[in-house]
C-alpha cells in the first residue's frame, strides 16, 4: 500500500513470490500485505505459491493493522507504509526501534496447572499452588487453575521485559543500529532511550497456544465419555 492508500503490487512483488516458489525455504519470513484495493491477479499469485510452497507466505490484513498503528499515535500516511518485521512485528522502516521479547510457554503452564504448580521434569514448585487436579470436578477448574498460573507467570514475564529494557538503557546501548534510525543522530540519544522517531512497543510472545487448545479438548472430550467430569 501507498502512502495514498493505493495498490502498490509491482513486478517485484511478483518476483518475491518467484523467489519463494523457487527456493521453498521456511526462512526468512515472507509476508503479503491485503487491502480492499489489492490486485486480485497478485493475491491468486500469493495463493498458489502458500499452496504450494510450505503455506508460505504469510497474509497480514492492513484493514485491520493500519487503524491499529494509527491508534498508537502514528500518522496514517506512515502507518500505510509498514513493514513486517521478524514473524510479523509492525514497524515503520527506518523509524522505529526497541523491540525486545519475552518468551513464555503455554504448554508449559498449563503443565503446572495440571500438577499443582509443579515442574514433572525437575520436581520443583515454579508456579502457585493451584490445587491437585485429582480433586477437580470440572473442565472449569481445570481452566482456573491454568489461569492463575498464567497470571504469575505474566507478571514475571514483565519483570523480566522491564529487566531487559533497563538492562540495554543502562549498559547495552546499540549506537551503530540507533545510526541507521531517523531521529536518534539528531537527538543524539540512542535508540533504546528513545532516540528514534516511534518506540515500538516491546512485548512477551507466546508458544504453544494450540497445545493447550488440544490438551483441554481432550480432557473434556474424555471426561464426557467416563462422565468423571460435569
Amino acid at each position: 500500500m501507498n502512502a495514498d492508500g493505493s495498490d502498490a503490487t509491482n513486478e517485484l512483488s511478483y518476483l518475491c513470490l518467484q523467489a519463494q516458489m523457487d527456493v521453498g525455504l521456511m526462512q526468512p519470513n515472507l509476508s503479503v500485505r491485503y487491502h480492499k484495493n489489492c490486485d486480485d491477479r497478485f493475491m491468486i499469485e500469493a495463493l498458489r505459491v502458500v499452496r504450494e510452497k510450505n503455506a508460505i507466505p504469510q497474509f497480514l490484513n492492513d484493514e485491520v493493522f493500519v487503524p491499529s498503528i494509527v491508534s498508537r499515535g502514528i500518522p496514517i500516511e506512515e502507518a500505510r507504509c509498514y513493514s513486517a518485521e521478524g514473524c510479523d512485528e509492525m514497524s515503520i522502516a527506518g523509524k522505529m526501534g526497541g523491540m525486545m521479547f519475552v518468551y513464555l510457554s503455554l504448554a508449559k503452564v498449563f503443565e503446572l496447572a495440571l500438577n499443582d504448580g509443579k515442574c514433572r521434569l525437575c520436581g520443583r514448585q515454579m508456579g502457585p499452588n493451584t490445587g491437585d487436579p485429582r480433586n477437580f470436578t470440572s473442565v472449569d477448574d481445570i481452566l482456573q487453575a491454568f489461569q492463575k498460573q498464567l497470571a504469575f507467570f505474566y507478571r514475571h514475564a514483565s519483570i523480566c521485559l522491564n529487566t531487559e529494557a533497563l538492562v540495554h538503557t543502562k549498559v547495552m546501548p546499540v549506537p551503530f543500529l540507533s545510526a541507521t534510525l531517523q531521529g536518534c543522530i539528531e537527538r543524539g540519544t540512542d535508540m533504546t532511550t528513545s532516540g528514534a522517531d516511534y518506540y515500538c512497543t516491546s512485548m512477551i510472545a507466546i508458544a504453544g497456544m494450540s497445545n493447550v487448545g488440544d490438551s483441554l479438548a481432550v480432557i473434556k472430550n474424555s471426561s464426557l465419555k467416563s462422565k468423571k467430569f460435569r
